[in-house]
């Protein structure tokens, strides 16, 4: 079980461990993969924050800041204080004691009166800092931090499944990270590399090539259905192409598991047909428009299908490029592929997909 400690803290205090030169194991850390937004960016605007701000000068209840210490391996404590709850509250302090966002009436705290400064020091927040022992389970933190947002700002599947892997020990979780790239940082080990690329870079690089960059403004979004690709390609179960976490976690490997160099070689070989497929046949008036990057699911879902159960052979291939060149030209063909694809005619959507590849096989 897990232990928790619950006590106050002076404004001070908390600024101190989150800015001070004070050793690792007493530092505040608020970016981590279970919290949104980074380091110096949460998900308030200003308005928020100077409005906190505001209740912390009248001392007005705020809330109890959750921290979470854990092993950095078996038998240390040196790792910092994760945020679990209070991510954004723990900025607005930080960036007004550091006078880098003012206070409602626009002062600064260096600005304000010699009294209301030290007052604002000296008000006390309620803090728990929750201990995760070794023999905890390593979802321990995803399932708390689930339940502590779950009633307030519901999360996203994608900020569930980087709350599932805020130790960066998930394969498919880390692999999907790595695909999009840019400031998501990931150190998981992939060993493996094609044509002396790592597997990574090689996919980011076929994906750009199909649909152009995966944009960060909805990383989690994009990383959550990344993760049903990943998924559904290794298992070649199509009911995995999915991007919602509770159909997916159970699904995802324990922690530590190193993917096999088959299960990466799987991927990428279904990875290169699908985006090899795409880039020769996309159109935004079939397909629908890229959303940062990434197509339309219930669009593309009939040619992932095939891919991910391993139906795709060179004839279909060939028959589906020639099928939506002849789209664009044939009015008839327009019109039935619309009534084929239409929603609500009491298809599941595995059955459906094998309706449209068998019209498409016929047409």
């Amino acid at each position: 079980m897990v232990r928790v400690h619950t006590d106050t803290r002076s404004l001070e205090n908390l600024n101190e461990k989150m800015v001070g030169d004070i050793p690792n194991s007493d530092k505040i850390e608020i970016s981590s993969e279970f919290q949104r937004g980074d380091e110096e960016t949460g998900v308030w605007d200003i308005k928020k924050q100077k409005g906190f701000i505001e209740a912390l000068e009248n001392k007005f209840p705020t809330g109890i800041l959750t921290l979470v210490k854990c092993r950095d391996n078996a038998t240390s404590y040196q790792m910092p204080l994760k945020v679990l709850d209070g991510g954004n509250r723990l900025r607005a302090i930080r960036d007004f004691m550091n006078n880098k966002i003012p206070n409602t009436q626009g002062i600064l705290f260096d600005d304000l009166e010699a009294e209301p400064r030290a007052q604002f020091k000296t008000v006390q927040m309620p803090c728990q800092t929750i201990t995760i022992e070794r023999g905890d389970p390593h979802d321990t933190i995803a399932k708390m931090f689930c339940n502590l947002n779950t009633t307030s700002a519901p999360l996203s599947a994608g900020e569930l499944f980087k709350a599932h892997g805020w130790k960066k020990n998930c394969w498919v979780i880390e692999l999907s990270k790595q695909i999009i790239g840019g400031s998501w940082d990931s150190d998981f080990d992939f060993d493996f590399t094609i044509e002396e690329i790592p597997c990574a870079t090689w996919l980011r690089n076929k994906w750009i090539n199909a649909f152009n960059a995966l944009e960060e403004g909805k990383r989690c979004q994009t990383m959550a259905m990344l993760i049903g690709y990943i998924l559904s390609a290794v298992s070649s179960d199509f009911k995995l192409f999915d991007k919602r976490y509770d159909n997916l976690s159970g699904h995802l490997p324990a922690p530590d598991i190193i993917p096999t160099h088959e299960q990466i070689q799987q991927i990428c070989y279904k990875f290169e047909k699908f985006l090899r497929l795409m880039k020769i046949i996309y159109n935004r008036d079939i397909f629908g428009k890229l959303t940062k990057g990434v197509p339309s699911k219930g669009k593309i879902g009939h040619i992932w299908y095939t891919i991910c159960i391993n139906t795709m052979d060179d004839e279909l291939f060939e028959k589906i490029v020639s099928f939506y060149e002849e789209y664009h030209e044939n009015y008839v063909l327009r019109n039935k592929y619309s009534l084929i694809t239409a929603s609500g005619d009491g298809w599941t959507p595995i059955a459906k997909m094998g309706k449209i590849i068998e019209f498409i096989k016929n047409w």
